[in-house]
């Protein structure tokens, strides 16, 4: 075998790994953005708000009992819990969005108040 027909089996080797390596990494992306939306949170509380009320409720008095000692009820720990959740989902919520508007440039500063 020459040096040439060498080179030649050696860079047909190189494009058929890369070609795999290529098929292998759009494969793994796709595993993640699928995975990112089947685990989106806010679409899911979007979708299921009663349930998801439910659940931040359920886990706040959870935590309120395992926690809280007897200074509250359970009832009481999971109201609190499930106004601090969407207070800081609402937050969130804003934050994004005026980030988003500040970046595509629909807005003078992110941390000004829209004027809606």
């Amino acid at each position: 075998m020459t040096i040439e027909q060498e080179r030649s089996t050696l860079e047909r080797k190189a494009i058929d790994v890369r070609s795999r390596l290529e098929d292998r990494i759009h494969e793994i992306t796709r595993r993640v953005e699928e995975t990112k939306q089947a685990l989106d949170i806010a679409k899911l509380i979007r979708e299921y708000p009663r349930a998801a009320a439910g659940i931040a409720l359920g886990a706040g008095a959870l935590m309120g009992l395992a926690f809280g000692g007897e200074k509250r009820g359970p009832v009481s720990s999971g109201i609190g819990a499930l106004i601090t959740g969407t207070a800081l989902q609402l937050a969130r919520n804003y934050i994004s969005s005026r980030l988003g508007e500040a970046i595509k440039g629909d807005s003078a500063s992110p941390l000004q108040p829209s004027a809606s």
